[in-house]
């Protein structure tokens, strides 16, 4: 396969670039096409569905992108593209159009994607092989009223969790053999899935399972086999009344484990810290380590000097009478978004995001079309994201430093991590896109590298610009370059009343004055 930045070998040089000058003046439109740096779809974008295109990075190879028919409903299409964004092959799958989409999971070579209706017993499942191309399609039987929360595959097994009523439970199917099960410690109630973990070296699943009974404050990791058979647990145990509200289990390489999440002070569902806590190899538990927002150091920088210095007194004020703070006038409680452990040389990285949910007022409407009085209803809008905090940790759990990078302009149909992590030996850098720019921030150690960068997303023409953003995503793709894609109004105001008519209806064809668009735009980063 050729990539778009492969070079022609020396003996070429001299024809290619005497080519290239030739198809400049002859052809610029075609030379333009190969060397795209964004593709366009006529899309509109809307909060309260679910979401037509999935984008997959498949490194050198290309990417994938998912994009549901317009005309039928339940048929996907599979489109491949390469490097230059150049649609290479395409192949579509019809599923049942009563089910919709909800998540998917890529496992080596094989894409799952996971089709479910809400409180139907009937799941689809479409595998996809990157390499061949070859797609097929899973029909299952599960529980009836199965509210669908996770989905990770692993080999031939789909480990899907959910709710039955207030009864939490993870169902295993094995695509191959047709056969469905429950798992143990399912259909029990006051229990949540928080997280789903999956460990390839082992060949293990990982639920974090977190209970609603009161006073009932620890957390439960299961690990389960491909074979959906119960292989270990592990009890994270608290301290000082410390309830804990979500956590992820991370492997060492010496056999031991650590487990990192979020705590509270049990009165609340937003998070008053982060702890960490450590296992020997026979899981016993050596220790655990709470850290209060509190007691950041930079966690609280992301907001205006004033708002700074409000909570350095409030701060001061809760050392010298060394009691728990709590102010109306600061937020102290976060909701956090936690990625999994990164393990270093030297020590243990874990980054999360800070979010709130957004509402919005809207009228109520009687079925005319009229406004029913003052009254109003709430309509939710998305997933707000504020700021990222990194940590480190040493192996003994202990706290070494901690910075943060202010998210702007984020919002998110579904709650997902919009933090691109890319770690070296010794630094770390964050990135994420937004507003047309992807922006990020290096840190080494304690110390801010390179702060607040930002690289322009392209745009089809030149005289484009972003109007709006209403979703932005990015991934790593090959080598120096990152995919960006989501959904944006475009705004270009090239055509104007004096061009000239024939000029005038030919631009018209390529792009409008404003347009709504789902686009896929190459980065080099």
């Amino acid at each position: 396969m050729i990539y778009c930045n492969s070079l022609p070998s020396k003996p070429f040089l001299l024809l290619f670039f005497l080519l290239y000058a030739c198809l400049s003046l002859l052809s610029p439109t075609l030379l333009s096409a190969q060397d795209r740096q964004r593709i366009e779809f006529k899309a509109e974008y809307h909060a309260e569905k679910h979401d037509k295109f999935q984008l997959v990075p498949l490194k050198e190879q290309g990417l994938l992108l998912i994009a549901e028919s317009e005309k039928q409903n339940g048929k996907w299409f599979f489109s491949m593209y390469d490097t230059c964004l150049k649609k290479m092959n395409e192949k579509s799958i019809q599923v049942n159009p009563k089910l919709f989409f909800q998540a998917k999971h890529k496992d080596g070579n094989h894409l799952y994607l996971l089709f479910t209706k809400y409180k139907s017993d009937e799941f689809q499942v479409v595998e996809f092989n990157t390499m061949t191309f070859q797609t097929q399609l899973h029909t299952i039987r599960a529980l009836k009223k199965f509210h669908f929360t996770g989905f990770r595959v692993m080999k031939n097994a789909c480990f899907v969790s959910g709710l039955i009523g207030q009864a939490a439970l993870i169902l295993h199917f094995d695509l191959y053999d047709k056969k469905t099960k429950v798992l143990p410690a399912s259909l029990t109630k006051n229990l949540e899935i928080d997280s789903i973990e999956k460990d390839s070296v082992n060949q293990l699943v990982h639920f974090c399972i977190v209970s609603d009974k009161p006073r009932d404050y620890d957390i439960m990791i299961k690990s389960f086999s491909i074979k959906g058979e119960l292989t270990e647990e592990l009890k994270v145990r608290t301290q000082n009344e410390n309830k804990l509200i979500s956590g992820k289990v991370s492997a060492l390489e010496n056999g031991k484990k650590i487990a990192i999440g979020t705590y509270s002070d049990g009165s609340s569902p937003l998070a008053d810290g982060i702890y960490i806590a450590g296992f020997q190899a026979d899981n016993s538990q050596e220790y655990i380590r709470f850290y209060p927002f509190t007691n950041f150091k930079n966690f609280f920088s992301y907001l205006p000097e004033e708002e700074q210095k409000r909570i350095d007194k409030l701060k001061s004020r809760l050392n010298e009478k060394q009691k728990t703070l709590r102010g109306k006038d600061v937020r102290l409680q976060y909701r956090l978004l936690v990625h999994s452990p990164i393990q270093r040389a030297n020590d243990i990285l874990l980054v999360a995001e800070a979010y709130f949910p957004l509402y919005k007022h809207t009228p109520k409407i009687d079925w005319l079309g009229r406004r029913e009085g003052v009254t109003s209803e709430i309509v939710f809008e998305g997933y707000q994201h504020t700021h990222a905090v990194v940590m480190s940790f040493d192996e003994k759990g202990k706290m070494q430093w901690d910075n943060v990078f202010k998210i702007e302009h984020v919002k998110n149909r579904d709650l997902q991590k919009i933090i691109h992590l890319h770690p070296r030996p010794n630094s770390l850098t964050m990135l994420y896109g937004a507003e047309g720019f992807i922006r990020s921030k290096m840190v080494q150690s304690q110390e801010v590298i390179d702060n607040e960068g930002k690289v322009k997303i392209p745009t089809a023409f030149p005289e484009d610009k972003v109007g709006k953003t209403y979703s932005s995503e990015i991934a790593y793709w090959y080598k120096k370059h990152f995919l960006a894609w989501g959904y944006q109004l475009i705004e270009n105001k090239s055509i104007t009343s004096d061009a000239k008519a024939d000029d005038k209806k030919e631009r018209k064809k390529d792009h409008k004055q404003k347009r709504k668009v789902f686009y896929i735009a190459k980065v080099k980063y």
